[in-house]
């Protein structure tokens, strides 16, 4: 008997993507990084929880790897990214409470890490200042190594 896979069973990947633990063996070509990150807003704190209901709220649209229907635009989006297994979640940045430095320097060593395996990466939550410093240092050294589109197929593991 088959596993019927609804939205509300099993782990909450973003759109049921597969999981990948290790960014050193990401093979894909978008991976997807919470960042659960609020202490920037001292007042109203929350987008700490944005990435896991955003991944929860992913489950809506997952449908075993077609791709999802947007009945405003009429089109189909992701079909070949999702069929083809081209997106990973790599889960959430370690977060360092009250050392924003430090949770800086880990969302910094992610994004590095998923453009170096030449992944597309696609940051979930986090506040501002998360925002602006790990895509700021890691564009600065990571530039050269985003091609300017999203490859059709997988990126090899010989690396």
């Amino acid at each position: 008997m088959s596993r019927v896979n609804r939205p509300f069973v099993g782990i909450p990947s973003f759109l049921r993507s597969r999981i990948v633990e290790n960014i050193g063996e990401l093979d894909a070509a978008i991976a997807i990084l919470g960042v659960p990150f609020d202490e920037g807003s001292p007042f109203l704190p929350g987008s700490r929880l944005g990435p896991r209901a955003l991944r929860e709220h992913s489950l809506r649209f997952a449908s075993d790897g077609r791709g999802y229907y947007d009945p405003e635009t009429r089109r189909e989006y992701l079909v070949e990214e999702m069929a083809q297994g081209l997106i990973a979640d790599v889960g959430d940045v370690d977060i360092h409470p009250a050392n924003a430095e430090r949770t800086f320097a880990n969302i910094t060593e992610a994004v590095r890490g998923i453009i170096a395996r030449g992944a597309l990466p696609v940051v979930l939550g986090g506040t501002t200042p998360s925002r602006i410093r790990s895509f700021a240092l890691s564009t600065r050294s990571c530039t050269s190594s985003i091609s300017t589109r999203i490859p059709t197929t997988r990126p090899s593991s010989t690396t």
